[in-house]
């Protein structure tokens, strides 16, 4: 069932954000638009 509250000011734990962020990177994201879009890419399932 989607979740129909608006995204925005969701808080997601630090440890996710920087483990998603050296993922994006080690699968060659080299700048900052292209981490948000590996990020974006992830399952919601994630956090």
């Amino acid at each position: 069932m989607p979740d129909p509250r608006d995204p925005r000011g969701v808080r997601h734990r630090l440890a996710v954000v920087l483990a998603l962020t050296a993922c994006a990177v080690q699968a060659a994201a080299t700048s900052l638009p292209a981490v948000g879009e590996r990020i974006a890419d992830t399952p919601g399932e994630t956090d």
